[in-house]
């Protein structure tokens, strides 16, 4: 049980409410950024085929 409380510990902060709410939005506006680059690379490979590395070096 010692374990378990010294993995979970760091996660205490997360029981204030307007924290979590913080911590939440944080993690996904993270995540539309990594889907915005996705989509540019997949546009890049759209629009450049096999030069599509060139058209990203520009992006």
């Amino acid at each position: 049980m010692d374990r378990f409380d010294k993995l979970f510990s760091s996660f205490r902060a997360l029981r204030e409410k307007l924290f979590a709410r913080l911590y939440f939005a944080q993690a996904v506006s993270l995540l539309g950024d990594a889907v915005t680059w996705l989509g540019i690379a997949l546009l890049a490979f759209e629009f450049g085929g096999d030069h599509s590395a060139r058209v990203l070096s520009v992006a």
